[in-house]
């Protein structure tokens, strides 16, 4: 008798991982079908820059400085 009750405990126990997994699994494609769309809005975005003209301004010019440091004289 002992044994017929475990099995039912390990079949219960084995039927509701089954379902976690299951739920799990309909979580990620969930997740993975938003990532798809943010990553196509990405790459649509990334394409609509390439294709509109940007203004660039010139890199900022660098002066030479010429610094003197005190000498010890002594």
């Amino acid at each position: 008798m002992a044994k017929n009750t475990r099995l039912k405990d390990l079949t219960t126990d084995v039927e509701r991982i089954l379902e976690l997994m299951e739920t799990r699994h309909q979580e990620n494609i969930m997740r993975f079908k938003m990532l798809e769309v943010v990553v196509d809005n990405l790459q649509k975005q990334n394409i609509e820059r390439e294709h509109t003209p940007q203004i660039v301004s010139p890199p900022f010019q660098v002066r030479n400085v010429k610094l003197d440091f005190p000498r010890f004289d002594g």
